[in-house]
């Protein structure tokens, strides 16, 4: 969930905290259009009260600039994510070939991680995707359908990708041109059913894995420990959130926002 805030207090001490950011979303995958917005996600170094805080943050924070949406996730939090299968895009951002230029080298062992995150969480948030889009797509026609045939593709292929331990690819761009150069495909029901049993087939393949012990539900023990002293290092030798009056207002739409829906931020 994203908590929209417009101060630009706030802002500039979330840019301060900052270790990196990244274009996300329809551009990061070559998906975009003309008429795509631009999503650039932020990471930052949570300050020293957010780190005692019980209600941890699985939020992200937007502000809107025009036609782009700056979205600022804590990095404990960014982790967290992805473990438990909240958020596949940060999945997608530390499988990115462009992780390492666009974040402080302190994260780049995320990058050589990576394949730590080849979970049955992760796997499994691909295939929930691809079954919520496939029920979607049955009241579409033309370019929505086709759109929405692109993301369920992309799902079942990330969720393949992950099970068979491969090489993350990211150009659906090659998906996309497909759909579009076979737009005769997209009005026959036959392409949905067969997206359907692959979703399905996948789902059951994924489940024997699990109870066979085959794939990662979580992390290792090992690597959930690296990380965690990666993360002790960062938070004391970079550049932190500042704890301020302003924080705990942000603390406090956090508390709204895990009881409220559709929280605003105001100032």
């Amino acid at each position: 969930m994203n908590i929209h805030f417009d101060n630009l207090h706030l802002l500039k001490e979330l840019n301060e905290a900052t270790l990196g950011k990244i274009i996300v979303g329809s551009h990061m995958y070559g998906l975009n259009n003309e008429e795509s917005d631009i999503d650039i996600l932020y990471i930052y170094n949570p300050s020293p009260f957010q780190l005692i805080n019980p209600f941890k943050n699985h939020h992200q924070f937007q502000y809107k600039e025009g036609n782009t949406d700056h979205l600022y996730v804590d990095l404990p939090a960014f982790i967290q994510n992805i473990v438990t299968g909240d958020s596949t895009i940060n999945f997608e951002v530390i499988n990115s070939p462009k992780f390492k230029e666009a974040f402080d080298e302190s994260l780049h062992f995320l990058a050589d991680m990576s394949k730590s995150f080849y979970t049955y969480n992760v796997a499994k948030a691909y295939l929930g995707f691809a079954k919520r889009d496939l029920k979607q797509s049955r009241a579409l026609r033309g370019r929505e359908m086709k759109k929405k045939l692109v993301h369920i593709h992309r799902s079942i292929v990330s969720a393949r990708q992950i099970m068979y331990n491969n090489e993350f690819d990211m150009r659906f761009g090659i998906i996309n041109s497909f759909y579009k150069n076979n737009e005769s495909h997209l009005a026959r029901k036959a392409t949905r059913d067969k997206l359907y049993r692959e979703m399905n087939d996948l789902r059951s393949e994924l489940q024997d894995m699990h109870d066979n012990r085959l794939i990662k539900r979580y992390m290792s023990v090992k690597d959930q420990s690296t990380i965690h002293n990666k993360l002790s290092y960062i938070y004391h030798s970079k550049p932190q959130l500042a704890d301020s009056t302003m924080l705990g207002d942000m603390l406090m739409q956090v508390y709204n926002a895990n009881e409220n829906p559709n929280f605003k931020y105001d100032n």
